[in-house]
C-alpha cells in the first residue's frame, strides 16, 4: 500500500525533517538495497553505500534537494521486504513502475554526494567552463557531412 508523503512547501528544514523521517522508516530496506546496489569493493578501497554513510549524511541531503523524488522513492521502498533477501538485486530489478530506477538514482545520487567518494575516484565535481569553444573549428569539422546531407541504407 502506497504511503503518501506530504511534501512540505515551506522551509529547507522542514523538507530535511520529511526525508529524514522516510529514511527512519524504511531504514533496513534501504540500508539492504543500497549495499545491493553499491557492494563495498575492497581492491578499489571503494566502501559500500551505508560505509559511506549514506543513511545518515547523504540521503537526506540528496532527498532534501530533490524532494520530488521522494514520493516515488517511498513507493518503491514500500514494494520491498524489511530484510534483505537472498537475490537482493533480483529484488529490486522486480520492483513495479519504475521502482528500481527510483532506488538506483536515488542511491547513486546520494552516494556521489560524498566528497570522500568524490575524492577517491579522483571527480572534482562540477566546474565552471571558462573558456568559450571555437565553433568554426567545430563547423569545419562536419562541414562535409552537412554538404553530403542524409546517406541512409533502406532495409527491409
Amino acid at each position: 500500500m502506497y504511503t503518501s508523503v506530504k511534501l512540505p512547501d515551506t522551509t529547507l528544514a522542514e523538507r530535511k525533517q520529511a526525508a529524514q523521517a522516510v529514511i527512519e522508516r524504511y531504514r533496513a530496506r534501504i540500508a539492504w538495497a543500497a549495499d545491493a546496489l553499491i557492494p563495498e569493493d575492497k581492491a578499489l578501497d571503494m566502501p559500500s553505500a551505508t560505509q559511506a554513510g549514506l543513511l545518515d549524511h547523504w540521503l537526506p541531503e540528496a532527498l532534501t534537494a530533490r524532494d520530488d523524488m521522494l514520493p516515488p522513492f517511498v513507493k518503491a521502498l514500500e514494494g520491498l521486504p524489511e530484510e534483505a533477501p537472498a537475490d537482493a538485486l533480483g529484488a529490486l530489478q522486480a520492483l513495479p513502475g519504475g521502482g528500481f530506477d527510483v532506488v538506483a538514482r536515488t542511491v547513486a545520487g546520494a552516494y556521489f554526494w560524498s566528497p570522500e567518494i568524490n575524492r577517491k575516484l579522483k571527480y572534482p565535481g562540477q566546474q565552471e567552463i571558462r573558456e568559450t569553444p571555437d565553433y568554426d573549428v567545430v563547423m569545419d569539422a562536419i562541414a562535409p557531412q552537412l554538404e553530403r546531407g542524409d546517406r541512409f541504407i533502406p532495409t527491409p
